[in-house]
């Protein structure tokens, strides 16, 4: 499963990416150490930033998404460059991340904030053996599921910035998130239609009593 949904147009993009490059508090990306620096993660990052808070609360706002992840928490956001050849090699995300609370990764997260750029791609590699790159316009916001092995390929001309994070799912069971999605989309299909019907509130009851069951 791979999500993606427009949160920001273009302009809004140059002016967030505006800002940021006048940022003097950018760093090496975090790694568990030297080594794993040396030779699988390149970039620079920045955190605790007022203006990610603000992002943060927008992709939670935004329909598309909660609708597929139905989000708890989403957590430990941060820009992110890319530029010079950096890069973020063949990789898994940590099972559990930040604090205050610290979260179980379900979904990791991209906002795209540029897109003229060689290189680059978001490259995940699922159990399944298929293999997908991706590379979306500014202002798309990709998700995944965190278990997935992935990759950003060497940015070789021009600056990769993006907006990253990861969101705990109020339901940990994939099969019975996936239902529950499946569920409350047919259950926004039917409340377009001009008579609620009987059938209707019955699936929405249904829908309430899967997630008493689910949730923790």
């Amino acid at each position: 499963m791979i999500g993606k949904t427009k949160l920001y147009d273009a302009a809004q993009c140059d002016k967030i990416v505006s800002y940021l490059k006048t940022v003097s508090r950018w760093q090496e990306g975090i790694s568990p150490g030297k080594k794993y620096s040396e030779r699988v993660k390149r970039n620079l990052e920045l955190y605790a930033d007022e203006l990610s808070v603000k992002i943060a609360n927008v992709v939670i706002a935004n329909p598309n998404f909660s609708s597929r992840t139905i989000p708890k928490h989403v957590a430990l956001h941060r820009f992110n460059w890319c530029k010079d050849g950096g890069y973020y090699g063949f990789h898994a995300d940590s099972a559990f991340m930040g604090k205050d609370p610290e979260i179980r990764t379900d979904f990791s997260m991209t906002l795209l904030l540029t897109d003229d750029y060689e290189g680059g791609e978001l490259t995940l590699y699922y159990p399944s053996g298929e293999v997908r790159a991706v590379k979306e316009p500014k202002g798309t916001l990709v998700f995944y599921p965190s278990q997935v092995m992935h990759e950003v390929t060497p940015v070789t001309k021009g600056d990769r910035i993006c907006w990253i994070a990861w969101a705990q799912s109020h339901i940990k069971d994939v099969t019975e998130r996936n239902i529950l999605v499946d569920i409350t989309r047919l259950c926004k299909d039917m409340e377009s239609t001009a008579d609620l019907s009987k059938e209707y509130r019955r699936l929405v009851g249904i829908k309430h009593n899967l997630f008493r069951k689910y949730m923790p």
